[in-house]
């Protein structure tokens, strides 16, 4: 009874809350439009016009950006001022409900916030209007229920930005490093070269990890224990596994400069991520090549998650990485890390492609790369002033139940495991979510 009540009471706020909103938005649509006002969350779709005006396209944010129902501020013009077409123009339509404009020149979706899709019985696509599909997560967690169809999502996007084939957490070739102009200046700041740095390798305790989601579908905290049996792992972090710690610069007024202290007082960190899917390879192995850590932190990560050769290719050598699927067991991995732990001679040959680095940005002789800007709109800024791209008839529409489909591209046992775990929360935050939708799509359109 007590459940029920509580249903009922759910059911009559989402009604009057939604009704009062309706209410205010055709008040609101009866009056002049005023494009010289802050326009980011609209509830009137003439604003639009007010966009056409300044001669820039529209690009709706048909979904939230996990908590971020502004995208965490990445709405209006300014968005687009680092990527190489700025004459775009990003904003949310009605606060909280994934409704597409048709008037809108381009649609982008983060993938796990998508949790309702137009019928293509109802919506009225424009042919030159793109959409582009959005993940960083992999492909097991970027959907938002079980249940959730994937072929209704075949036919609609254009555009991909996934850790899949053509996006990452880090836009850089690593395997060119030296041409780029940010590590050429922190370089140059750096007073410690990799040889003074190595001369410290033996004072250096053995290995860390970093975690702050303790059950996955990957299962790397089992994983973990299983190593820890027999080497020594500090473990930092949320979770309550056996000797974890605190992290001990939470607290610290110089994190940024705490963290690198910490970093630098380890031989190897562990790599591991939350699922086992083809190219999911994300910041907790790129994040000590970026430019404010390279030349300071010199570790040799342990990874696991994508396939090897999918990490080969984004390596910055083929020796600079542990490759944790490569043993059978975990106590020969332990053993592995062991032995590089007492031969300094093998250890250090990890970091020789550091040692040409340096030499190449003591020359300074290399032309210098343009950097690709990681930002997910910044693409489809451009194709939408593409008209080449959009006037032909050739470009591909791109099937996301081939593309990104977690029954293809992850661990299979991983799959079934999840199913009563991680998906089954998901499925229930998503039921309250896809009803409050139907009933929002059903009182605008009345």
């Amino acid at each position: 009874m007590y459940l029920t009540f509580q249903f009922l009471k759910k059911i009559f706020i989402i009604l009057i809350g939604s009704t009062i909103i309706v209410i205010f938005s055709r008040s609101y649509r009866s009056t002049p439009l005023d494009c010289s006002k802050p326009f980011f969350n609209i509830d009137d779709k003439r604003y639009l016009e007010c966009i056409k005006k300044l001669n820039l396209k529209s690009v709706q944010l048909l979904t939230s950006y996990f908590e971020f129902s502004e995208w965490n501020n990445k709405i209006g013009r300014e968005t687009f001022a680092d990527c190489r077409e700025k004459r775009c123009f990003a904003f949310r339509y009605k606060s909280n409900s994934q409704i597409p404009l048709e008037e809108s020149d381009g649609v982008i979706v983060h993938a796990p916030n998508l949790h309702h899709f137009p019928s293509r019985n109802v919506y009225k696509r424009n042919p030159r209007q793109l959409w582009s599909f959005y993940t960083l997560e992999s492909q097991r967690l970027s959907i938002c229920s079980q249940n959730f169809d994937l072929t209704d999502l075949d036919d609609w996007f254009n555009l991909t930005k996934t850790v899949k084939f053509n996006f990452s957490y880090n836009a850089f070739d690593l395997k060119q490093l030296d041409r780029y102009q940010m590590y050429r200046d922190t370089f140059r700041l750096n007073n410690k070269t990799l040889k003074t740095r190595l001369q410290q390798m033996t004072q250096k305790k053995l290995a860390f990890w970093f975690v702050s989601n303790c059950a996955t579908p990957s299962k790397r905290e089992m994983l973990i224990e299983e190593i820890s049996k027999y080497m020594e792992i500090d473990i930092y972090g949320k979770c309550n596994f056996k000797n974890s710690k605190h992290d001990p610069c939470k607290s610290s007024v110089d994190k940024k400069q705490c963290l690198i202290n910490l970093y630098s007082s380890y031989k190897f960190y562990f790599s591991f991520e939350n699922t086992n899917c083809d190219f999911y390879i994300t910041e907790k192995y790129f994040k000590f090549y970026e430019s404010q850590h390279i030349f300071e932190v010199d570790l040799v990560p342990i990874v696991r998650g994508a396939k090897y050769q999918q990490y080969l290719d984004r390596a910055p050598s083929k020796h600079s990485f542990i490759f944790a699927d490569h043993f059978s067991t975990p106590k020969s991995l332990a053993d592995y890390i062991l032995y590089l732990d007492r031969n300094q001679t093998a250890y250090l040959e990890y970091f020789e492609w550091k040692r040409t680095l340096e030499e190449n940005l003591h020359r300074n002789d290399q032309e210098l790369l343009q950097p690709i800007y990681n930002l997910p709109l910044c693409d489809l800024c451009e194709k939408l002033h593409d008209d080449n791209y959009l006037n032909s008839t050739n470009n591909p529409v791109i099937k996301i139940s081939e593309f990104y489909n977690p029954a293809i591209d992850c661990a299979y046992d991983e799959i079934n495991q999840s199913k009563k775990g991680l998906l089954k929360m998901l499925k229930k935050n998503c039921f309250w979510a896809d009803y409050y939708q139907h009933l929002i799509n059903f009182i605008i359109n009345y």
